[in-house]
């Protein structure tokens, strides 16, 4: 009787319903972005803001574009020196004594194991560089002398996503130590609310309908698909400016393997009689984890630097475009680059040496 109940009452769907009229009034009260009117180009980028930082408020993390545009900078200033060399990139630390940003300082810990002064963040007065984790305890953070000895010269494979991952969680460690709450809130707690009453409605739900495997199931879905829909979350949204051939397939490969395969299979087999419920769990967690990202909204500081960096893409796409397309391309050593091009890196603007080394460094896990 239950099994007939819940196969076709559509009452199941209210939740689902509720759920997003309650995201929507949380999204008007907190998590509405303000629409950047009327760009003016504007030909330097915002006073300290790092290429690596500007990345940070468009994405609200990091990935593989924001490791690519911090070594830029470092490379543009001559702190170190970038080699493409096949498949991989030959990294030289050239100068240590110049002070630098500290998200470049956790890269620089991560990749050659030493030290490097830190110049502090203006908007927030702090310059704490982050860890990366051990292993995958997040709570155990390598220190300099667990990383291994210093080294002035080291190979960058962007096929061992693992030390890629641990170079982009000392640059999210660092961002989040100084800059949280500086120029965006993430408002966590909304859709952790949602997500909280979803596996309350679900499991009561599930218990409903008297079979035995059911609050499993539902338990097993809710939480596989919860998780996997926020690793595809980000990494559809932070995706390199011009992606390879493979990631073009990820972006519709992922949400089929990972939401569409596991939803199907109770669906059809595991609960066969539950459909319409299973649908109502689908989407609540669609909900969930759609707003996890949509409720992160900037700050007033992060509004005008939103501004002002979308002024800055604005003259790097007028003026600076074929300069950086003749000057960058991607065989050259980054020797040749101008302080420009980490910004353009970060922004998305087209052209060669970054997006070749975005693109390489971006199967990496986004940071958030």
């Amino acid at each position: 009787m239950a099994n007939a109940l819940f196969s076709s009452d559509s009452s199941v769907l209210l939740f689902p319903a509720g759920l997003f009229l309650y995201y929507v009034i949380a999204w008007l009260l907190v998590g509405r972005d303000p629409r950047i009117k009327n760009i003016v180009p504007q030909y330097e980028p915002p006073q300290g803001v790092s290429p690596g930082v500007a990345r940070y408020i468009i994405t609200g993390g990091s990935d593989g574009t924001t490791l690519a545009s911090v070594l830029a900078a470092m490379a543009a200033r001559g702190v170190i020196s970038i080699a493409p060399a096949q498949k991989s990139y030959e990294l030289k630390l050239l100068n240590p004594e110049i002070a630098v940003w500290p998200e470049e300082a956790a890269a620089a810990r991560t990749l050659f194991h030493v030290e490097l002064s830190a110049l502090a963040y203006p908007a927030c007065g702090t310059a704490t560089v982050g860890t990366a984790t051990v292993g995958s305890d997040r709570s155990s953070r390598a220190t300099v002398e667990q990383l291994g000895p210093a080294q002035s010269q080291v190979t960058l494979d962007p096929l061992l996503a693992a030390d890629i991952k641990q170079h982009i969680d000392a640059i999210q460690d660092t961002f989040r130590k100084n800059l949280q709450e500086i120029y965006f809130r993430q408002n966590f707690i909304f859709s952790g609310i949602g997500t909280l009453a979803t596996f309350i409605w679900g499991l009561a739900t599930a218990f409903l309908i008297e079979t035995p495997s059911s609050m499993f199931l539902t338990f097993w879905l809710l939480m596989f698909t919860s998780i996997a829909g926020l690793a595809i979350g980000a990494f559809l949204i932070s995706k390199p400016a011009h992606p390879t051939v493979p990631q073009q397939i990820g972006r519709f490969l992922f949400p089929f393997m990972f939401f569409g395969v596991p939803g199907a299979m109770i669906y059809f087999f595991a609960l066969p009689d539950s459909h319409t419920f299973v649908i109502a769990l689908l989407l609540a967690v669609l909900l969930n984890n759609g707003f996890f990202f949509l409720m992160r909204a900037p700050t007033p500081l992060g509004r005008a630097t939103l501004q002002q960096l979308a002024g800055f893409r604005e003259f790097l796409l007028r003026v600076e475009q074929d300069r950086l397309d003749r000057l960058n391309v991607p065989a050259e050593h980054a020797e040749l680059m101008d302080r420009f091009l980490p910004y353009a890196i970060a922004l998305g603007v087209k052209e060669g040496w970054g997006d070749t080394m975005a693109a390489a460094l971006s199967n990496a896990i986004v940071e958030r």
